[in-house]
């Protein structure tokens, strides 16, 4: 065989890997996209189920073997396809040495980042609503940032990255990637990665970015000012029951009129008040009961209970809402504070 030949049957041989390889790494980025919508969704599941008041031990362990092998195979993944993007944040834009700002792809980001422990309960009535109200906004993209804590592992030192802020964004944009209509600009996100944390510095950073809303008691990392993680459970199990129970009568904000309420702000309420504890109640299911009597209470009111509402148009109209739906606790808090 001549040597023109010889790197020829080369330049072929050269020719049929190179095809193979861009074969296999397609079918590498596909799996890859498919693990990580499988992980994400995993992650909220997880989220919700440890908000729970009901914990099956077993089943806990079992959610966090699969968690951990999903981000050790997606890493693995990473790593072969490369690239010089990073493999979580996607592509750097400025590095601020406090913090660095990256965009991001948002399902990617929930599928490998976790998210920390200490902030708001994950609703996903809320991650719809914001879905909802993406899919009707002539607004491109997502305005604000995704707020990342890197975090040393105190067992091996390895840094984790744990969302702060920015959870039902993430879940929002997880339900937009299956449509098919997205709106332009939802499937990326601006990220800004605090390093070197510590558990108290992200409690502060949660808090910051928290007070413009502002966060409400109950949401307070703090000990002796928010909820435990055992109330947090209990109080927002029932709101969220309550909630399903009656959706006409729930409303997103926390200043929403009468006779609505705002799930996070009876969440606060009863945290304040201290419902709980003066009650001895033990679960979710406890508080709900606990929460229906008091409704059941208001409804066997007569006129003369609601005697201040008569003259108000909108206090009235309110009275006959309340009464059209059989929810009563929306339209003041004396109730609560009677018991």
């Amino acid at each position: 065989m001549s040597v023109a030949e010889q790197n020829r049957n080369k330049s072929s041989l050269a020719d049929t890997y190179q095809r193979e390889t861009s074969r296999l790494q397609d079918e590498l980025k596909m799996s890859k996209n498919q693990l990580e919508i499988l992980s994400a969704e995993l992650k909220l599941a997880k989220r919700k189920y440890e908000k729970s008041s009901v914990k099956d031990t077993t089943q806990n362990q079992q959610m966090n073997e699969v968690e951990r092998s999903n981000t050790e195979l997606l890493k693995a993944a990473g790593h072969i396809l490369g690239g010089k993007e990073h493999e979580i944040y996607g592509q750097l834009m400025v590095d601020l040495g406090y913090k660095k700002i990256y965009c991001a792809n948002p399902v990617t980001l929930l599928a490998q980042a976790k998210i920390w422990k200490k902030q708001r309960a994950f609703r996903q009535h809320r991650a719809e609503s914001i879905a909802n109200s993406k899919m009707k906004s002539s607004v491109k993209g997502w305005p604000g940032t995704i707020s990342i804590a890197e975090i040393k592992d105190p067992e091996n030192s390895e840094k984790e990255c744990f969302i702060v802020d920015g959870q039902h964004r993430l879940a929002a944009c997880m339900l937009l990637s299956s449509k098919e209509n997205a709106p332009e600009g939802a499937d990326k996100v601006i990220v800004e990665v605090y390093p070197d944390m510590q558990d108290q510095n992200t409690t502060d950073l949660f808090v910051e970015i928290n007070k413009a809303e502002p966060i409400l008691h109950v949401d307070i990392p703090i000990a002796d000012v928010g909820a435990s993680a055992t109330h947090q459970a209990i109080l927002s199990g029932a709101a969220e029951r309550l909630q399903k129970m009656n959706p006409e009568m729930f409303k997103e904000s926390q200043n929403c009129r009468i006779p609505h309420m705002n799930i996070d702000r009876l969440r606060d309420e009863l945290h304040q008040a201290g419902v709980i504890d003066e009650n001895g109640l033990k679960s979710d299911e406890d508080l709900l009961k606990w929460l229906e009597e008091r409704n059941k209470e208001l409804a066997q009111k007569d006129d003369h209970y609601w005697k201040e509402f008569e003259g108000n148009a909108t206090k009235m109209k309110a009275l006959e809402k309340a009464r059209k739906h059989n929810f009563f606790l929306g339209l003041n808090w004396q109730w609560l504070h009677k018991h």
